[in-house]
């Protein structure tokens, strides 16, 4: 994805912390008729599911009360508006836009989930390698007292020793 873009995405499509993407800021940078886009979103009865009003800070420092998406819900706006209506110098960087934003709000759901596929294995190996080690000092105290009764030792220890090349 070239940096442009990426900027784009940036600009456009960044969920806040519960996770819901602002409509407005997509908007104002293709240049879109936010009434007519509002008009759209009331009719489109899966769009308004997907979507909630919430207090958010606009550009200009103030708060107000925006639309915004969850992800299947941006999504499934971005891919209605027709590239037509957007700045006719905008309008393949929308295409583009359309194209993979799919890609730039999903790879990241699928980066935590093989991270957190990833993570779960390193914990499972790091118990296996606790208990491994668990065992093997239980091993080492039976092997000591093993010889201790055999040659009537009254206490064998294994010490560990560094070899030196």
């Amino acid at each position: 994805m070239e940096n442009s873009t990426l900027q784009i995405f940036k600009t456009t499509a960044i969920s806040d912390s519960v996770g819901v993407i602002p409509a407005k800021p997509l908007c104002d940078f293709f240049g879109l008729d936010w009434s007519n886009q509002q008009k759209m979103l009331k009719n489109d009865i899966l769009l308004a599911q997907l979507m909630v009003k919430k207090p958010s800070t606009g550009i200009d420092g103030k708060t107000y009360e925006m639309i915004h998406f969850t992800k299947k819900g941006f999504l499934r706006w971005v891919q209605l508006i027709n590239y037509n209506i957007v700045k006719e110098e905008l309008r393949n960087d929308f295409i583009d836009y359309q194209l993979q934003i799919f890609d730039f709000l999903f790879e990241s759901h699928e980066q935590q989930y093989k991270m957190q596929v990833e993570y779960k294995r390193m914990n499972e190996l790091e118990a296996i390698i606790n208990d491994a080690q668990t065992e093997l000092k239980a091993i080492k105290k039976n092997i000591g007292i093993y010889l201790n009764e055999r040659y009537g030792q009254t206490k064998l220890e294994f010490v560990e020793q560094k070899i030196l090349n």
